[in-house]
């Protein structure tokens, strides 16, 4: 009978078995945030017009509802889908699966474009949104979409009852990104005017009308001036505070919230403009409202002043004019460009992103523009919701982790009950003294008495002898039953 040789598992050892675990954990993470990243397939293929936008300054994150397609010089259907960037990470243009564009967990009930959005800051990063979809020639459904809070992983648009009946409009002058107000300020967005449904002309009704979105439903503004603005539609709106500035072509009016009256600017814009965007940028100054779109030409102006409107060109490789449905949202001193018609080929046209950076010249009385390929973050910090995701990622790690060592000590006690290698192989050489297994004969029956290491033998001139009648041997402290029986002959001869 062959000796028994050393325990060995045909497994891998636990430390490779451990490495291969924490491997393919770390790359099953990779494929899950590469599958999640880029912007959502319903907004590419073709250019993205008017998509509703809600940008939170305190989170750095901007959202992308809906939106209309344009392709071969037609508008195609409205889409459901909603887009996050996270602007605290390096966003990079025309980059369609840029890590910091994702997919939110949520879409839009019904398709829907150029949507009036109220946002209120509820606190303690609860940002509860209504959004307010109306449709146009193609499908006439209207209704206002409740998201109890924005941020909620498992957020949900659902309809509202409105405690007023919904205007039937079309087209409106509607800021194109809305910012968070909070319960205290009275929290309320605008829109102005109305069109027929195909936007071809003025409606008969609404066309003069301002309406206030509040949390209890949409109703016509107060007006107290005598004086308002032409009616249509096809407006360009922006709101500042108890601010609200409207854009009719070269018109520009601002809407008082405190004495509910309309003022007109005595000096309006350079060139007359339609289905452009607004948005107001503030240096440590003045107040500037910034417009894009319907010309060659970025126009701004003081809002607290009766200045002239300044005409510039964005410079750097971009866009050299959108002709229109276009959104806009300002962060960091940077524009963001979002979907728009753009008048011309270019390598970009369809691009769903473009990124301008503002720069502040002539002791900030005055703005300058460029494009820039990619928007890399100042270092002013991480948004609540950046160490929120950083405190789910580290437990999520923690987690990981604590689960590969539980699998690797489960491991290592398999391991250890492994069945050896049948048949075994040739015998190992020991530098240490084998125990022998001896019967005892004093018990009162049969019993197998172990000789250990620093027991001396009692008749030690056997030991060759015991050895070359293949008694069993152990050269470490586990015992197998199976190989005590057949050296007990020869032990029992011996003793």
């Amino acid at each position: 009978m062959t000796p028994v040789t050393t325990l060995k598992a045909s497994r891998k050892t636990p430390a490779a078995q451990c490495a291969l675990l924490a491997f393919f954990f770390v790359l099953a993470l990779q494929i899950v945030s590469t599958a999640e990243a880029g912007w959502p397939q319903g907004m590419l293929g073709a250019t993205l017009m008017s998509p509703g936008l809600v940008y939170l300054p305190k989170e750095k994150k901007a959202y992308i509802f809906g939106g209309k397609l344009w392709a071969d010089g037609k508008a195609k259907d409205r889409i459901t889908d909603v887009a996050v960037i996270d602007l605290s990470q390096p966003i990079k243009g025309n980059d369609i699966q840029s890590p910091a564009v994702s997919s939110a967990p949520f879409k839009l009930p019904h398709r829907s474009w150029r949507q009036p959005i109220l946002v209120i800051d509820n606190g303690n990063g609860v940002y509860e949104t209504r959004i307010y979809t109306y449709g146009d020639e193609a499908d006439s459904f209207r209704t206002v979409w409740r998201i109890p809070n924005l941020l909620d992983p498992k957020a949900a648009a659902a309809s509202e009852p409105s405690s007023f009946p919904l205007p039937e409009v079309y087209f409106p002058a509607w800021s194109t990104v809305s910012t968070p107000q909070t319960p205290s300020e009275q929290p309320a967005v605008y829109f102005f005017g109305n069109t027929t449904a195909n936007g071809s002309s003025a409606s008969k009704a609404g066309n003069d009308t301002l309406y206030q979105f509040k949390k209890d439903g949409i109703i016509p503004a107060q007006v107290e001036s005598k004086t308002r603005p032409p009616g249509s539609g096809w407006g360009v709106m922006t709101q500042d505070g108890k601010k609200v500035v409207l854009i009719k072509r070269n018109e520009v009016w601002t809407y008082n919230q405190v004495g509910s009256v309309w003022i007109p600017r005595d000096r309006g814009l350079n060139q007359g403009r339609s289905d452009a965007a607004a948005v107001v940028f503030k240096t440590s100054t003045r107040s500037f409202v910034i417009v894009v779109g319907g010309s060659t030409q970025v126009e701004y102006f003081d809002l607290d002043s009766p200045t002239s409107s300044m005409s510039v060109m964005i410079s750097g490789d971009g866009p050299p004019e959108y002709s229109g449905a276009l959104s806009v949202f300002v962060h960091d001193s940077h524009l963001f460009l979002v979907g728009g018609i753009v008048a011309s080929s270019t390598s970009n046209a369809n691009t769903p992103l473009n990124i301008v950076r503002i720069d502040s010249v002539s002791g900030g009385n005055a703005l300058e523009f460029t494009y820039v390929p990619t928007y890399t973050p100042s270092a002013s910090g991480l948004s609540t919701g950046a160490i929120v995701g950083i405190v789910v990622a580290v437990v999520a790690v923690l987690l990981a982790i604590a689960g590969v060592i539980y699998l690797c000590r489960r491991r290592r006690m398999a391991d250890r009950l492994l069945i050896p290698d049948w048949p075994p192989g040739p015998p190992q050489p020991s530098l240490e003294r084998p125990i022998l297994q001896v019967p005892d004969r004093d018990a009162g029956q049969p019993q197998i008495r172990v000789i250990s290491r620093q027991e001396p033998l009692v008749h030690p001139e056997s030991v060759d002898e015991i050895l070359a009648t293949n008694v069993c041997v152990h050269h470490d402290s586990d015992q197998d039953p199976r190989n005590v029986a057949p050296a007990s002959a020869s032990l029992d001869r011996l003793l």
